[in-house]
């Protein structure tokens, strides 16, 4: 082969294996419309995560991720801004991504999809790396971030990821239950859909400690941190947006310390199953027999898209087709039977985004963000009613996750051009308000350009005509200088031929 063209090839790989440079974000400040603060993300397309990434008492932040962007949201009470990404180094294509605060420093662990899949293999076709980011100088590599070259240390394709139990100072050490396809040993050609689970090594908290590949960031034990849901399944190439749910619960009242409750919502079998444990890792995973199928009455089938926990409540988000009606189912966490359900009003298809708010446990709620819906919905958890509503403008109607804070609930968008936005928590009303209408402080008010004429919000006059006036006497003064400069132009050219012809002469 000639050297030129050996050369051009290196080039090539080269640029293949390169990340291209993450570009410049600069802060990104909200709008308001009709009781809502909006951002707009200008370089996150179809955002799947939202996320706390550090805590304070008036001073938090997150992350906000989507199209294999993450940038951080400061979440301050009073004026809330999205920045730039922790460091140019969690600029990774995560199909998952979730994080732990140790100290001051923040981590992020999650499976990065096929661009950096290592290793194809007869069994699952790929692995994914679990890349693990920080915002910590490491000696060895102050880029931030490793690899794990092989996923927990045996063969699978791994989709999501769940942390739990992180803390540097705790004996026990931090772990993470990580969802997808595995052989159920590594003689077999059989694959299975399950969690392993990988406990992290914690002496990587440590100042000192200098981390590199050859550090074991993870360790984990075939047999004891696997639990197969599925044998024999067939692979099925998940994403960022369709993927396996993982919900973790523990010290559930009426079983022993340090009980773990796994919940695995599959949304291509359409069932939810639950996985037992133990902080304790020489407990194994155990598979139970429960699992659980959204079905309405005895006839109306739907699809699991969303779920949280709250104590030993599971709340499970179904979705129907087209226009119909979705509904909450609430189980029991423990063995997945069904307690309650809530029925969503007429048209409200789809609860994708299912909010918890953690800050006030004497009267606990529940936000629920529709996708596709004009407005977001609050529950009272101890009367399973809806309390609350709040009118959504046009532009924020495909709302995908949340999270709280003490004072405000924050939802993010998962569309073309993804949107963060935030409303008051004492901005919703007992009933729906009316049309360009919205809540404040629990009464329904119109917005700006409307006013309130009986039961509607319609559309001030004064403020047509005025627009209407604006705009044709806009345009007259416009025609009027066009008008001028046309005749200046005209007498200008005129002269210009008429001096011609005073200087032009015969020839003879």
């Amino acid at each position: 082969m000639q050297p030129k063209v050996v050369a051009l090839l290196l080039v090539f790989v080269g640029l293949a294996l390169c990340q291209p440079a993450p570009p410049t974000q600069p802060n990104l400040y909200p709008i308001w419309d009709s009781g809502i603060e909006t951002v707009w993300l200008n370089d996150i397309s179809f955002a799947t995560e939202i996320s706390f990434q550090t805590y304070g008492q008036s001073n938090w932040s997150a992350y906000v991720y989507g199209d294999r962007r993450i940038r951080t949201v400061y979440l301050h009470e009073h004026d809330w801004f999205v920045g730039a990404t922790p460091n140019e180094n969690w600029h990774l294509p995560f199909i998952d991504i979730h994080t732990f605060q140790n100290g001051s420093d923040v981590w992020g662990v999650g499976p990065v999809n096929a661009l950096y899949a290592r290793n194809r293999t007869a069994v699952s076709g790929f692995q994914f790396e679990i890349a693990v980011v920080s915002t910590k100088l490491i000696p060895d590599n102050p880029r931030g971030r490793i690899f794990v070259e092989q996923p927990l240390g045996f063969e699978g394709t791994f989709y999501s990821v769940r942390l739990a139990g992180f803390d540097g100072s705790s004996a026990m050490g931090g772990h993470a239950y990580f969802a997808g396809f595995f052989p159920s040993n590594e003689s077999t050609t059989t694959l299975n859909f399950g969690v392993r689970r990988g406990w992290f090594n914690n002496s990587l908290f440590d100042g000192n400690q200098s981390w590199n590949i050859s550090n074991a960031a993870w360790s984990s034990t075939p047999g004891t941190d696997d639990a197969i849901l599925y044998n024999n399944a067939q692979l099925v190439t998940y994403s960022s947006e369709f993927k396996p749910i993982l919900i973790h619960a523990w010290n559930i009242t009426g079983y022993p310390a340090n009980t773990t409750f796994l919940v695995v919502v599959d949304p291509y079998t359409n069932f939810a199953n639950l996985i037992t444990g133990n902080f304790n890792p020489a407990v194994p995973l155990n598979k139970t027999e429960y699992h659980y199928v959204p079905v309405f009455g005895s006839h109306q089938f739907g699809r699991i898209v969303s779920a949280v926990a709250w104590q030993d409540l599971l709340f499970v988000g179904v979705s129907v087709d087209g226009q119909g009606t979705g509904w909450i189912d609430v189980l029991n966490i423990a063995n997945l039977t069904k307690r309650a359900y809530i029925l969503l009003p007429t048209n409200y298809s789809d609860p994708r985004a299912l909010v918890l708010d953690w800050f006030d446990p004497t009267t606990p709620t529940l936000y629920v963000g529709p996708n596709g819906g004009w407005a977001l919905l609050k529950i009272d958890i101890n009367t399973l009613t809806i309390v609350g509503y709040q009118n959504l403008p046009y532009y924020l109607h495909r709302t995908w996750r949340g999270m709280t804070t003490p004072n405000h609930t924050y939802f993010i968008t998962n569309e073309q051009n993804a949107k963060v936005y935030r409303l008051r928590k004492d901005d919703f009303c007992r009933t729906p308000c009316m049309e360009n209408g919205y809540c404040e402080h629990g009464r329904c008010v119109c917005n700006q350009y409307t006013v309130q004429k009986g039961p509607k919000c319609e559309w001030k006059e004064i403020v047509i005509e005025k627009h209407i006036a604006h705009r044709d006497k806009g345009g007259e003064i416009a025609l009027g200088i066009f008008f001028a400069i046309a005749v200046i132009a005209a007498a200008a050219g005129w002269y210009m031929v008429w001096k011609n012809r005073r200087g032009y002469q015969a020839v003879n």
